[in-house]
């Protein structure tokens, strides 16, 4: 119901986080067919566990951009951005997940939320 009032307001970037977020956007863009077109569509990358290899961690982005885009009834979002962690192997492997997601047209755009410049 928040997405029906901030676009008829006027919002056009939509910016949320895989789960509940999501499944709301999606059901409005479900319910307002022709919508997607009219939207920037901004997701994130969860966090990956404590523990988690580079090569898991990559398989879980994957799989979660697979998911989004699945529960989102679109080929791709306008962005999609990577969190911090503080293991720099996990960062490049989910990096180089985004990149494939941008090579392939899944999104348009990748970035980065919540790192700190040292850790860039």
């Amino acid at each position: 119901r928040a997405l029906t009032y901030a676009v008829a307001a006027g919002v056009k970037h939509v910016d949320f986080h895989p789960g509940k977020e999501r499944d709301g956007v999606a059901q409005y863009i479900k319910e307002n067919p022709g919508s997607r077109n009219k939207l920037f569509l901004n997701t994130k990358i969860r966090k990956a566990p404590p523990g988690t290899s580079p090569s898991e961690a990559a398989e879980r982005t994957r799989n979660q951009i697979d998911e989004d885009l699945a529960a989102l009834g679109v080929s791709s979002v306008d962005m999609l951005m990577l969190r911090d962690s503080p293991d720099c192997e996990v960062i490049q492997a989910q990096w180089a997940v985004l990149e494939e997601a941008l090579a392939q047209n899944r999104c348009r755009s990748i970035g980065v939320i919540n790192f700190c410049e040292k850790a860039l």
